[in-house]
């Protein structure tokens, strides 16, 4: 039985890439939107990347530290918060405790 030899693609030389960029067979580079899902995220989550209580995140609320975001607007609809600015919080306490 003849040996079949698996070709492996390989990263292109300097002299190559260049080359393929001259000849413009290089794809360009697309910008892709975020990650709806990664622009908010939960009350639990919160709780869990800043390390405190969800009553904690509450009274951070009504202090004016938190802004929620409800999309229900009934008593028992979900709360999310912006990332960016439960990461801001958790830099500022972070740096805080140190």
């Amino acid at each position: 039985m003849p040996q079949t030899s698996v070709r492996r693609s390989r990263k292109p030389s300097k002299a190559e890439s260049a080359e393929l960029k001259r000849q413009g067979d290089r794809p360009k580079k697309v910008y892709r939107a975020p990650d709806p899902s990664s622009l908010l995220v939960t009350r639990q989550q919160a709780s869990r990347l800043l390390n405190t209580s969800v009553s904690t995140l509450i009274r951070m609320e009504n202090s004016g530290r938190l802004t929620a975001i409800k999309f229900d607007e009934s008593e028992n609809g979900m709360v999310h918060y912006q990332t960016a600015e439960v990461r801001r919080l958790a830099q500022g306490v972070s740096s805080a405790s140190t």
